[in-house]
């Protein structure tokens, strides 16, 4: 605020003292570009600061902290099989505990350096059986 106000009074204060008008137009011009260079630098911040907090979950270059390194624990298909193995029959799955379907499809839920996350959910009743990394 305080620096829109400068450059605001500054032209009006050239302006009376400067007797060729050819030079105010050159000094407003110039305190013109630098409101807006100077107006562009919040603008510009605070536009990162959001596109930082809407994108950090959603692109992998975020995942800096090893957010991904926790993703397999206690979910992998081995603990899935210590968990329920009525679901299994030498070795080979038949079904969903919580509903007994034996339909599964993988979702891709995340993208780190740690690998490419899918999720193993049941068809049927939405259930998250096991993770995997791919």
């Amino acid at each position: 605020m305080l620096v829109n106000l400068f450059f605001l009074l500054v032209p009006l204060y050239v302006f009376k003292k400067i007797k060729n008008r050819d030079h105010f137009i050159d000094v407003t011009v110039l305190l013109l570009n630098c409101l807006l260079i100077l107006g562009s630098i919040p603008f510009g911040l605070g536009l990162s600061i959001f596109w930082y907090l809407y994108n950090k979950d959603k692109i992998p270059f975020f995942d800096l902290i090893g957010a991904g390194k926790h993703f397999l624990e206690d979910m992998e298909l081995s603990d899935y099989r210590k968990k329920h193995p009525q679901q299994f029959k030498g070795g080979k799955f038949i079904g969903c505990h919580n509903c007994g379907n034996n339909s599964i499809y993988m979702k891709q839920v995340g993208n780190t350096s740690y690998g490419i996350h899918h999720s193993h959910i049941c068809r049927q009743c939405g259930q998250e059986l096991w993770r995997s990394n791919m």
